[in-house]
């Protein structure tokens, strides 16, 4: 069952009218125009930043989440972040109570695929009065919610940030043009590092390879400009790709089942 317009519009539409709430899940829905920016800000509760429909992305000190439809944000309590929309985009949010007993684990920061059942959960717990009866619907729906977090599978749309300055150059660089075709050795060569040290670093501080980072870097580009409404093949040349198909190809490894 959809939620309803009257439905959402009836709820309170700011995070801070959920965060000292007795219930230990609460649910929010936005609806966010193309390019709206919330600003940095926190939140006492932990969050579980859902998207609906559209395309979000997410940042935090550490670095940038993807977030397309279908996937979700998890967002330990009292991280500093900021959301932006890329296209119209329908906002699903749950604010958890920080609690040790619940079997949910909060670091890092990072994107999980949002389940039939748990998107599901999400939408009724939208249909539950803001104060809904612990013992009752509301919270079973809460419970089973919860246990459907706590399972849910890591999805590879997170972009690490390096402290290293070096790299850190380095991610600049290829953010601001993710068409940059050099390789390895030619970063090496500009960042005055061996091909071994500038591996092994960037390994070490971001937990993957350089390839899968920009790999990733150009897929978030790819989802945000299509969001935004631009021409696949445009989309493609922007990343460095001279097609549709090579850049599906380049790109197929890392979708977890989101669709070009």
């Amino acid at each position: 069952m959809t939620t309803t317009a009257a439905q959402l519009a009836a709820r309170p539409r700011h995070a801070i009218d959920y965060q000292d709430l007795r219930q230990t899940v609460a649910a929010m829905s936005r609806v966010y125009e193309d390019g709206v920016e919330t600003g940095w800000h926190s939140h006492r509760r932990g969050q579980l930043l859902c998207c609906e429909s559209g395309f979000m992305t997410a940042q935090t000190m550490t670095g940038t989440f993807l977030l397309p439809r279908a996937h979700g944000l998890l967002i330990e309590p009292g991280i500093p972040h900021i959301v932006r929309a890329h296209g119209r985009v329908d906002m699903r949010t749950l604010y958890i109570e920080p609690d040790e007993r619940l079997d949910i684990d909060w670091t890092p920061t990072r994107v999980i695929r949002v389940s039939r059942l748990l998107g599901a959960l999400v939408e009724a717990l939208l249909h539950e009065p803001v104060d809904y009866e612990i013992e009752a619907r509301g919270g079973h729906l809460a419970a089973l919610a919860l246990d459907e977090i706590a399972s849910a599978e890591n999805s590879p749309f997170a972009l690490p940030m390096p402290s290293d300055k070096r790299l850190m150059r380095l991610c600049s660089m290829l953010s601001a043009d993710p068409a940059i075709a050099d390789d390895i050795d030619d970063w090496a060569l500009t960042l005055g590092m061996s091909r071994r040290t500038l591996t092994r670093h960037f390994r070490q501080e971001t937990q993957m390879s350089f390839v899968e980072w920009r790999r990733r870097l150009r897929l978030g580009h790819v989802l945000r400009a299509t969001a935004e409404g631009k021409r696949m093949d445009r989309a493609a040349a922007e990343v460095g790709y001279h097609s549709v198909a090579a850049m599906k190809h380049a790109l197929r490894d890392g979708l977890d089942g989101v669709h070009l």
